[in-house]
Parts: C-alpha cells; structure tokens; sequence
C-alpha cells in the first residue's frame, strides 16, 4: 500500500491537485487563494510547490494531497486514495479479505452486490428504463441494475462469494428475521448510490410497473456506517465537476430526473433521492459552486420541498434560484417530450423569492390576503439574507411589485427579528439563577485567560461554548425542544463555572446559523451531549496544563512536598481527561447503532 501511496505522489504533485479545485494565485515561490475550508475575503491558504503541502494560516488546516482531498470531499483515507488513484493512474494492489479493515469490507460487497445487480438486468427493466428515455449507455454509465424476485437470491450469492451475514446486514442487504436473513431488494430496478470516491454507498430501488400499488415505487438502502441520506446527494460523483466548470448546481427529486437531465446535457445536475434537502447537502454542493437552481416536481410537496430548501440555502449564503416547471410535470416527463424545453426552463429559472413573490401573484388574492401572503411567507425569507444589499434589493422588488412603501416593509423585518431576539431575551432572563458549581476542581473562563489568552485550546473552548450557545438558542425558539434545556444549562454551567452566556448583539444571526446547520436533526440531544463532554475535556486539559507549569515551577525550587500534591492532582486530571474520552467514545458508538 505504501508504494501506490509514493506511486500516486510521485505523479501528482499538490499544485495539480488543489488547482483543480481551488483557483490559485502566485505568490512569490508558493501560491495562494481563499481557503475552501473557510470563509474569508483575503487569501491565506498557501501551496508549496516545493514541500508539496498546504498551509492555511487563518483556520489551521494542513496537510498534503491525501488529507486535501479527505476534507474537501469529505472522505476517508481508503476513499481518498482510490479518487487518486484514478487520477495518477495507478491499480491500487488487491488486499485478501482477511486483511482488508471492516469499512473495506463494506465497500466491497456493496460492490460486488452492484456488479450482481448489473448481471442480472433483464428485458422488462431495460424496456421500463428505455421507455422512460434512459440510453442504453447511460445504463451501463450509471451501472443501474436489476434485483430477481424471490427472497435469498442476492444472499445466495454472496455467502458463495465468502461474505457472511453480519456483514450483508450491515450494509442493508438483507433483513433478519426469526427464520433467517432475506433479501431487502426483490423485483427492482436498482441504482446504485455513490460517494464522493465513486464507491458503492447505498441503492434505491424501484418497482416495474404493474406491481401491487400500496407497494412503496421506491425503496432505499437503510442508514448505514456508509450511507446517511441527509448527507450523500445521488448523482454527486458524476456532477461534481461540471459543477465546479459550470458554476452552478441543479437540484432535482429522483433518480430518472437526475439521470435525463445528464443525458439532456446537464451534468450538473443532483438529486435528493427521497429526503429533504440538508445542510449536509449544502455543503457539499456549496465546495463546488454558490449557485443552485432547485428544479423539484411541480406539486404541492415539491413547491413546499423547493421553499423550504430556499431557505435553507438563503442562510448558507447561496444565490438559489427556481426553475418553473410545467402543472404536474416533473423534469423527466419535460426532457422526454423536448429536452430543449428544459434547457429554456433552467435558463428561465428566477431567484427564489421572485418566484414565489409571481406565485402568490398569481394566487390572485384579495389585498389584504396578498400582504398576509407576503408578510408571513416572503419577508421571513427576506430577512434570513446576510447581505444587506442584496435585501435591500428585494424590499424594492416587493414594493414595486406590491405596491407596499419600502419603510412599511422594512419596519415588518425588524419586528420578524425582534420575535426571534425577544424569544432569545425571554430565554436567558428565565434562567438567570445562579446554580451552585460542582464540588469537583475546575477550570473559570477567566483562569483560562491567565493561563494563554490566545492559544488554541482556549479559541476551542469559545467555539464550543459558541456551539452550545446557538443549539439552545435555536432549541428554545422551537414550539417542541428536543431537549431538556434547563438540564442542559446547568452541565454547562458547572462545566464552566459561570452564569450561562449572555446575551449578546449577534445572538439573532448566530441562532440562524446554528437553525441551518441542525434544522433536519430531529432531536439534538445528541449533539449537544457530545459539545458538552468535548467542552469537558478542554478545560480539564487546561487545569493540567497549569497543574505542570506549577510542578516546574516547585521543582525549580526543590518543593518536593508540593510536587508530590500536584503530581497526585496531575494524575487525577489525566484520568478524568481519559474518562471523558471513553465517555465521547461510548456516545458515538450508541448514537451510531441507533
């Protein structure tokens, strides 16, 4: 493994590589552009031709062509390596079964899965897929295959190729019963669902027409180590460049919608594959392009799906626009009846909030029932924009096109804010009882800021806190919490040793960005259980940090009853570090079994 690794480094080089995602500047014998892992306005990502790394002095993040491309697309090692790979074209050395790690494993029958799928596509799949416009090309292209009906075929054939059934339930392969394991695709036609890397994550499957309709038409994957539906867009893999080249992302709901808008000459183009849109999927559309056109089925669901999406890509700073789609039509059924139909559709596509200020318009409501149109479904969309020209924009747009003078609806844009600030106010002025701190030794924000007022550890803390911050924040603001706050608060506050944190000007932005980055989580305890024990951890390495000072300290002066009391608390400090790190590490694992 470490020859292709040298291999692979020896025929991509870190200017090749981070240039292909990053647009890099000379900067004297290095380059320079704006960190992908940031945001920021003046560049202080550095490449060094010469060390074959990359630097960035603003948020920290290091490292070579492997670690690059694990984080910008989010990815493992194993992942990271067969993208490379790919790239320098270099055949990874096959590694026997025993000796592959249990993720390998994973990757593996998933793949073999897929080629049995592949194998066994037949004639009535290939008319049903032909029939809805998909090339046979694009089959091959898009590896879409077919599961046999009966119950252990694809079980079958795996237990022959030497898998066991842990690891085909693992997957989401097969379900278990008293009886035994049984396939969970039968009689579908099945598309493989990819990572970043090209791998095998996942599959939906759909079934032929004719089939008993109470039968769910598409069935996916169960989450899995590999697969989490709020996190892996379909067709990503194959879009992600065009992306990046085009500027501009197209987001549909299914598979043959994805699939013929590539065939149409759109292949940037991604589908959400039966979920909602995430902040997940932001992101990683957002690495590649601030531009989104969201192109949902033109039913009440896909509209209320597309508004809502909107939104969420509105607060992550993205220019998203709509692309209207013809009554009851879903972009499949536009591209095979004239794919240069849909070409005009996203050419025509308008920016979120003129598409739904025309759609109410169109609603052709008395005036009283536009303006509470307007009030309760526009102007909060308005005011979730960061950019205060671009708002500026549409409360001109929607006075010109209203007829509502600009201060009336600047004026309902404060008091929109103003709900969510009082709610914040109530929030913290409820819970300004000071609670009694633990007896346990700990750390206060300000001995920390003795201690090293700019060090790293104590820049952490602040973020965490920040962290804690905003999901409370963001929890209070919902009718239903997920969480108990009031429990909440209190660890905080004997985590820290302090009032929970005040409230500050820039509580309002920082519960809206905490809302875009948690609103499809159901219940956050969670992650804010794991803040909590990270937060935990932190200042108890500061108190070991002072701790050892103070020991070298007495033993400059030969105080050797003194270090032997804080060589006794040093280690009580390194045990609690540990605790809490098996504490961490038992959390992620009950939250990933669930």
């Amino acid at each position: 493994m470490s020859s292709d690794i040298e291999k692979i480094k020896e025929r991509l080089n870190i200017v090749d590589v981070v240039s292909s995602y990053v647009k890099l500047q000379k900067a004297g014998i290095n380059l320079k552009a704006n960190c992908p892992f940031h945001n920021e306005k003046t560049p202080s990502f550095f490449v060094s031709p010469g060390r074959n790394m990359y630097h960035c002095f603003g948020c920290g993040v290091k490292g070579d062509i492997f670690t690059f491309v694990q984080e910008f697309e989010g990815l493992d090692f194993p992942g990271a390596l067969k993208l490379l790979a790919t790239r320098a074209g270099v055949v990874l050395k096959q590694q026997s079964k025993e000796n592959r790690d249990e993720a390998t494993q994973m990757f593996t029958v998933l793949e073999e899965a897929t080629r049995f799928f592949e194998n066994n596509i037949n004639q009535e799949s290939l008319n049903y897929l032909k029939g809805r416009g998909v090339s046979e090309n694009t089959i091959k292209n898009f590896r879409i295959g077919f599961a046999l009906g009966g119950w252990e075929k694809l079980y079958e054939h795996l237990k022959k190729e030497g898998f066991n059934e842990k690891m085909m339930f693992d997957v989401g392969l097969v379900r278990k019963t008293e009886k035994g394991f049984y396939d969970y695709f039968r009689n579908r036609i099945m598309f493989p669902i990819f990572d970043s890397a090209d791998r095998v994550v996942a599959f939906s499957g759909r079934i032929l027409s004719g089939e008993n309709e109470k039968t769910p038409k598409y069935i996916n994957s169960p989450e899995t180590e590999l697969y989490n539906k709020s996190q892996i867009l379909y067709g990503y893999n194959k879009a992600k460049h065009s992306m990046r080249k085009n500027n501009f992302c197209i987001l549909v709901e299914g598979q043959i919608d994805l699939i013929l808008s590539h065939q149409s000459g759109f292949s940037n183009t991604v589908a959400l594959s039966g979920t909602a849109l995430t902040r997940y999927h932001l992101n990683l559309i957002k690495k590649l392009t601030s531009n989104l056109i969201i192109a949902l089925d033109s039913d009440n669901a896909g509209l209320v799906s597309a508004k809502k999406g909107s939104e969420l890509a509105i607060i992550a700073d993205m220019d998203v626009k709509i692309a209207e789609l013809e009554s009851s039509k879903d972009p499949a059924e536009i591209i095979l009846k004239n794919k240069d139909d849909w070409h005009k559709i996203i050419k025509k596509s308008q920016h979120a909030i003129d598409f739904f200020i025309n759609f109410i318009e169109k609603k052709n409501f008395p005036e009283r029932k536009f303006w509470k149109e307007i009030r309760e479904k526009i102007l909060p969309m308005v005011a979730k924009i960061d950019n205060k020209i671009d708002q500026a924009h549409f409360i001109y747009s929607i006075s010109s096109k209203t007829g509502i003078p600009e201060d009336s609806l600047r004026e309902e844009l404060v008091k929109i804010k103003n709900n969510v600030r009082n709610s914040s106010e109530k929030f913290v002025q409820n819970n300004e009882k000071i609670l009694n701190p633990s007896s346990r030794a700990k750390l206060t924000t300000g001995q920390v800021k003795k201690t090293e007022r700019e060090t790293e550890k104590l820049s952490r803390i602040d973020i965490i806190k920040r962290k804690i911050k905003g999901l409370i924040l963001w929890q209070k603001s919902l009718n239903e919490p997920s969480v108990n706050l009031e429990e909440v608060i209190k660890k905080f506050e004997e985590i820290v040793g302090e009032d929970f944190l005040k409230e500050e000007k820039n509580d309002f932005d920082l519960m809206f960005d905490t809302e875009m980055n948690y609103l499809e989580i159901e219940d956050a305890s969670y992650e804010i259980e794991e803040l909590l024990l990270n937060l935990t951890e932190e200042f108890l390495k500061e108190k070991l940090k002072i701790i050892i000072n103070e020991i070298k300290k007495a033993e400059k002066e030969n105080d050797e009853e003194k270090m032997e009391k804080l060589l006794n608390t040093c280690n009580v400090l390194s045990k609690e570090i540990q605790d809490k790190k098996e504490e961490l590490l038992k959390l992620k694992k009950v939250y990933h079994s669930n």
